[in-house]
This record gives structure tokens, C-alpha cells and sequence, in this order.
């Protein structure tokens, strides 16, 4: 889940499609100058330059978002939001990981009550296997957008070259491709050109560790 302290760009403000909020770029263009929301700017896609501008929703929007994230997850087959569990369904954890420099792996984890039988057909992963993450940052677009759910296999301790990976470097948590080099060394991957792959020594890789392995499905399919 979120916290207050996330920064969306106008084009993501726009996707998420808020009710009783603007339709179009030039809207939320004019409500985020109108209202004064804090920004900053970052490297990356749809500004000048290289240069975006992300802002921070005020509270009151927060909430909105994070309500309509949930009910985007509710309204997937076979998923379902509850606090508290039916038969035939399952509590799979909601985190956050980054598609940029890293999250601490201490931040809170939320729960979802998802269908046994749903996660079996439709993700073909034993269901004590699955876990939830919100994408954070940019550096996997355009594969993965800031503010998207995506489905982990948990059970994927191992990479393969060029497969997506929520993977903890000291002890924080990244999405990012990996591709094992000839001479033994490991290059991190983003799909986002303007983000520079980094390259990690033999002696670098040990402390690298897959936490699971991204599935092509996020509140709907997608190719990886």
C-alpha cells in the first residue's frame, strides 16, 4: 500500500482515473498549480529535457487513490478484499518495492484475502507462493507504471537472465531485471532507457537476494 509521501506525475494522476477528477492532462495541469501540491523533479519520461515533474497528493487524495487501487484489485476475478477470510480463500501480502533506488524492507505490508482456486488457474503458482507489491518509481516503465499492483512467485529464490525480480540489496527492496555476465558478474537491469544498468562484482552479487519472481499480471495482463 501507499503512504503519504509518494509522488505522481500528471500522466499518472491521469491514468488512475480518480472520480469527480480531472479527465485530462490539462486539468490536473491546472488543479495541481491552482491548489499549490508540493513537487519535485526527477529524471525520467514526459517533461523537458529528461526532466519530469512529480507531485505529492495532499491527504485527502491520497486516500482516494489508495481506495481506488483496492477497489480495482476487488473488482479482478476471483479476487477478493476482505478482512477477514471465507473458505476457498487466502491472505497474500501487499508491499511495496521500487522501480528506482530501493525501499526499506521494513515498511509496512498490508494483506489481501484472495481465491485459492483463482491463483492456482490463473497464475499457475501454488498460492503460499503469491505476494502482492505496488510498483514505486519509474526505472521498469514502460513495462511497469508508479502506482501499479503486480503479482510475485515467492517461491523463485533464483534468476534466470533478463526475467523481472523483486530483489533486497542491502536491505532494500528493488523490481529489476538481472543477467548473470560471462566473467560471473551481475548487471541490474531497467527497462527505462534514461536509467543506467549497474554492474555487480562476483564479490558484490552475494549479498543480492531474489525475493520472488514478477508474473505478468497487474490488476490485469501485461507482457514482461
Amino acid at each position: 500500500m501507499r503512504n503519504d509521501e509518494h509522488y505522481y506525475s500528471v500522466a499518472e494522476l491521469l491514468q488512475l482515473k480518480l472520480p469527480n477528477y480531472p479527465l485530462t492532462r490539462q486539468g490536473w495541469d491546472t488543479l495541481v498549480k491552482r491548489d499549490g501540491w508540493e513537487f519535485r523533479e526527477v529524471k525520467g519520461f514526459g517533461g523537458p529535457g529528461g526532466i519530469r515533474r512529480e507531485y505529492m497528493p495532499p491527504k485527502n487524495v491520497m486516500s482516494l487513490i489508495d481506495n481506488h487501487v483496492t477497489l480495482g484489485v476487488k473488482e479482478m476475478p476471483g479476487v477478493y478484499v476482505s478482512n477477514s477470510l471465507e473458505p476457498g480463500f487466502i491472505e497474500v501480502p501487499w508491499a511495496s518495492a521500487a522501480a528506482g533506488h530501493g525501499r526499506d524492507n521494513n515498511s509496512s505490508v498490508a494483506k489481501l484475502s484472495l481465491r485459492e482456486a483463482w491463483i492456482r488457474s490463473a497464475l499457475g503458482i501454488s498460492p503460499a507462493h503469491l505476494g502482492l507489491v505496488t510498483v514505486t518509481g519509474d526505472s521498469m516503465y514502460p513495462t511497469l507504471v508508479h502506482g501499479e499492483v503486480v503479482c510475485v512467485d515467492t517461491g523463485v529464490t533464483e534468476f534466470k537472465d533478463d526475467a523481472c525480480y523483486v530483489i533486497n540489496i542491502g536491505g532494500f527492496e528493488r523490481i529489476k531485471r538481472l543477467q548473470l555476465m560471462t566473467n560471473g558478474n551481475v548487471l541490474i537491469k531497467s527497462d527505462n532507457d534514461h536509467v543506467e544498468p549497474e554492474n555487480l562484482t562476483m564479490d558484490e552479487a552475494m549479498s543480492l537476494k531474489v525475493i520472488g519472481l514478477v508474473l505478468p499480471v497487474k490488476l490485469g495482463f501485461f507482457k514482461l
